[in-house]
């Protein structure tokens, strides 16, 4: 529970949606102090990238979070920077000694920006946030940082002012200052040369005054490459090198890593000092000194192994330990970059490399990489084509860029996947829940469901529950058919798949029958809409029952390589015919509603405008709140009604239909014990007398009629005479003889009294089937 004072918290803070909820954690080394850990109000920890559309969206207003903070098991508020957001954060680091005296730096940083500061949570230590812009520049030995457009504020309330404080503006001059009390943890003044050989130091620095010392990745294999090249007197030049760099901690840091890259036993030498220079625009100096050791390149003829640094500029590829970190330093930001063979790289060369490395994630093993900002799966040959061919090469040369197995994409709306090792495709949905009015959109759906409350209920609930347990598969599906304009595609398609916004999709029999099904990838609900006729039922009712059933689902995109998704596809069918869908007699999937004749078309307009006014945030919200799923499953069957015994009649073969109408005592036939010829002669009549032209053979018909009759119709053969023969006949044996009778006689009198009806229903009058019988 909370017990912090917010009141001095400026208001224009808390009228920023930047808000999110934290807690201590331990440290993986339990020798650290605890992590401060970002959560947003949903009890999610806040991860992916800072700032793009999910992330703000996640984030909650001040009294949200505060609400969340003080429901939950967090240790306080967080204010979370965003991109643009023209707010500058200033955090003073272990400022305030144990008697409560603040350091001489802590003063100054206080009065230079005279704007809202408190307390953090240790109350060692200062924050304060300002108004403007600057890029983030900071020293841990120092103990200041400064930063803009990331990361976030604990906020603990405790102002150093007793009244409130409004935001103020930090001045160039302030910056320029705060810059300068970051200074004296740099290297002040170049170091005296050391001893050793002249001409490698001094060709090393002239290549290093062309590359950047930002970069963790490339200061590493940089002072790796000098430790190489110079031995223990090379300190002094990678010292000197590193000062140059806004996240330069000191000599001690940096003496801390030299030592380490003696035992660290790497191949890195001075080339990938001259190769990042000469990408830079640096040309190696013509002197009688020796030049540099050779660098391998990429031969053009089998004898050629390697060229010197002078003629390996003229190389089109980049060398094997090249970092693709270092941006330009001549020009200023921008600035066209000479390159290899005179090339001149566009000003934006190096934000590419930046966004493909934000962006794109190397799929292992497929030569493919994910596009998380278009959300697809593309070819390494095609992003050479969208974003160059040095650019792509570079990202893929770059320590930072990321790699999965192929297997590890993913789609897991649960988002309980590692994402260290996987990437997940869900996002989150872009439509928020907000309450309002909904009412003329719950009036449409339940005059789809014909009135019917009972109906009505369980299909909010087959709504509802997906959308309060995200990634839920549901074993059912729903069948809504009837006359055209009633409503059901602007229910369907614009409202319920507006909720589900980039996972949902409107599907026909051009995406069913297609070998290709990138459509399927990162869905959890489709319209199918007349997806099928009758010509095509059966053909694709085993692919439909597998993308409603199956827990996974191949997806195979044309001209890439086929991949499984967990399948969370949700199937609503709508359709105008009298059939959309063959439905077995015992069928448990679909809930099926035939719709009545539409309404006046002032209710639709009435229902359409108030989609548009906020109606499909209502009912999300009315979906997730209101509707309560405590008594409903994935698992939960469907309703039987009317509508679905009619559909499934439709889908019966012709045996099928006609047992049932004999079964039912729907013919002028008894259902009693009658033989096989007789019972196919009343087929056959039955299927003239509608209109059915090829039925089935005695043989396919007898076997239909044993499998759906069950324990009701027992075929058998008996034994009878005729004559001096002694004959059998084939019966459909239906009860059993009473006491005292024989079977024999028993089939005898209900072959009789069959055939007697059995004639009236042909309105032909044949000898007895007894002859001839075998």
């Amino acid at each position: 529970m909370l017990h912090n004072d917010f009141s001095r918290v400026p208001p224009e803070l808390k009228s920023r949606k930047q808000w999110l909820i934290w807690r201590y954690e331990p440290h993986k080394d339990p020798q650290k102090k605890p992590l401060k850990v970002p959560y947003w109000v949903s009890g999610k920890k806040r991860h992916g990238i800072q700032g793009d559309d999910r992330d703000r969206a996640m984030l909650a207003t001040f009294d949200t979070a505060l609400s969340a903070a003080m429901l939950g098991d967090y240790t306080g508020l967080g204010f979370a920077f965003l991109p643009d957001d023209g707010l500058v954060g200033i955090d003073i680091d272990k400022c305030v000694d144990g008697d409560g005296v603040i350091s001489d730096l802590a003063s100054e940083v206080l009065a230079l920006c005279p704007s809202y500061a408190e307390r953090s949570p240790s109350g060692t230590g200062f924050h304060i946030i300002c108004t403007g812009s600057t890029e983030t520049f900071k020293s841990n030995a120092v103990g200041l940082e400064v930063f803009c457009g990331s990361q976030f504020f604990t906020v603990s309330g405790d102002s150093l002012s007793a009244d409130v404080i409004d935001l103020q503006a930090i001045s160039d001059a302030a910056l320029v200052r705060l810059r300068e009390l970051v200074r004296p943890a740099k290297v002040a003044a170049k170091p005296v040369p050391p001893a050793g050989n002249s001409s490698d130091r001094a060709r090393l620095e002239s290549a290093l005054a062309f590359v950047s010392a930002d970069g963790y990745d490339q200061w590493i294999r940089v002072g790796m490459a000098i430790f190489s090249a110079l031995g223990e007197p090379g300190f002094a030049v990678w010292n000197y090198w590193s000062s140059k760099s806004e996240s330069y901690d000191g000599e001690e840091s940096c003496r801390k890593h030299w030592k380490s890259f003696g035992t660290r036993g790497s191949q890195i030498t001075d080339s990938t000092v001259y190769r990042l220079a000469m990408d830079a625009g640096w040309k190696p100096p013509k002197s009688a000194h020796a030049a540099p050791k050779p660098v391998k390149a990429k031969p053009k003829d089998p004898a050629v192994a390697e060229v010197p640094v002078e003629s390996a500029a003229e190389d089109d590829g980049p060398p094997e330990d090249f970092d693709a970190g270092a941006p330009p330093v001549e020009g200023g930001e921008g600035a066209a970059v000479k390159g290899k063979k005179g090339k001149v790289r566009p000003p934006g060369f190096w934000e590419t490399i930046d966004y493909l490395l934000e962006n794109f994630v190397l799929l292992y093993g497929t030569g493919t990489a994910w596009d998380r900002v278009n959300k697809l799966q593309i070819k390494v040959p095609d992003m050479r084509l969208a974003y160059g061919s040095d650019q792509v090469k570079f990202w893929l040369g770059n320590g930072d860029r990321k790699m999965v197995n192929a297997c590890n994409l993913v789609f897991d709306p649960t988002e309980t996947v590692d994402l260290e090792t996987h990437v997940n495709m869900y996002e989150g949905f872009e439509i928020k829940p907000v309450q309002g009015e909904c009412g003329l959109i719950l009036e449409l759906l339940a005059h789809l469901c014909d009135g019917e409350e009972q109906m009505l209920d369980w299909v909010l609930k087959w709504i509802a529950y997906p959308l309060q347990h995200p990634g839920a598969k549901m074993a059912s599906s729903i069948i809504m058919h009837g006359d055209e304009g009633s409503g059901k595609n602007l229910f369907w398609e614009r409202v319920v798949r507006k909720i589900y916004g980039q996972y949902s999709w409107v599907i026909g029999n051009a995406q069913i029958e297609s070998q290709f099904n990138e459509w399927a990838s990162r869905k959890l609900f489709l319209v199918c809409d007349e997806v099928v006729t009758r010509n095509e039922l059966r053909q694709l009712k085993g692919k439909l029952k597998n993308m409603i059933s199956g827990d996974e689902i191949p997806i195979n995109p044309k001209n890439l390589p086929e991949r499984y998704e967990a399948n969370h596809m949700n199937f609503v069918f709508l359709s105008n015919e009298l059939q959309p869908l063959a439905l077995d007699k015992t069928d448990r999937r679909y809930l099926v509603l035939w719709t009545p004749p539409k309404r006046d078309e002032q209710f639709y307009r009435a229902v359409a405008d108030q989609i548009d006014d906020g109606g499909i945030e209502a009912f999300y919200h009315y979906l997730l709140h209101e509707v309560d799923c405590s008594d409903f499953s994935p698992h939960t069957k469907p309703l039987d009604n009317r509508a679905k015994q009619n559909l499934i009649s439709l889908g019966l073969s012709q045996p099928e239909l006609f047992y049932r109408e004999w079964q039912g005592r729907g013919l002028p036939l008894p259902f009693m014990t009658c033989s096989s010829m007789q019972l196919y002669a009343a087929f056959q009549r039955w299927c003239h007398l509608n209109g059915e032209r090829f039925p089935p053979s005695q043989t396919k018909f007898g076997r239909t009629i044993e499998r759906i009759a069950g324990d009701a119709l027992k075929r058998t053969k008996v034994k009878y005479t005729f004559g001096a023969d002694v004959k059998q006949r084939t019966v459909y044996l239906v009860g059993s003889p009473p006491e005292g009778t024989t079977l024999a006689d028993y089939v005898q009198a209900g072959c009789d009294l069959f055939e007697k009806d059995l004639r009236k229903y042909r309105h032909v009058y044949d000898r007895p089937d007894t002859e001839g019988e075998q």
